[in-house]
């Protein structure tokens, strides 16, 4: 377990934690980069603004954060929860499962999803109002794509 700034490279990496529900990085510059790698079962929360947040062959991690510049990389996780709570351009999700990325109603109109080799991806936003429940979408997993009218179109599969 550990979480150490390399000052060369402008990153945070927090690496190795299992079992830890309150490991906190404190962003001093919003040019630093956290990079959370092999962890299992903790929750982040990272506090100010940050250039982006990487999650790297984490299971059944939390991350609670407030904004960052550039955005969100998940790779190679699983069971994993997002919160962003002001502001991030994009999310990446790649060779992932069961994503889950919490929204408010302020941010999520503004948000770009990348998807690819990932399943199970779910979008939670906030209710409009306390009393509204929030609504979740599912970020669609299989695609079909085929020749219409001279053009190769692609959309998501609605019926296997």
């Amino acid at each position: 377990m550990t979480t150490k700034f390399d000052e060369g490279k402008n990153v945070w990496n927090v690496e190795n934690y299992s079992g830890n529900n309150n490991v906190k990085v404190v962003v001093e510059n919003n040019k630093e980069i956290v990079s959370i790698y092999k962890c299992t079962n903790s929750v982040f929360v990272i506090s100010n603004k940050c250039n982006k947040i990487i999650l790297d062959n984490c299971k059944k991690c939390g991350v609670l954060f407030e904004s960052t510049i550039t955005g969100v990389d998940v790779v190679r996780s699983s069971g994993c929860q997002i919160q962003c709570k002001v502001n991030v351009p994009s999310f990446s999700i790649d060779n992932s499962d069961g994503i889950t990325v919490f929204l408010t109603q302020e941010n999520y109109s503004t948000i770009q999803f990348y998807t690819s080799k990932s399943s199970e991806t779910n979008i939670t936003v906030a209710g409009a109002s306390e009393e509204e429940d929030p609504k979740t979408y599912i970020i669609p997993s299989q695609f079909i794509s085929k020749f219409v009218d001279g053009k190769f179109t692609t959309k998501e599969v609605s019926h296997i």
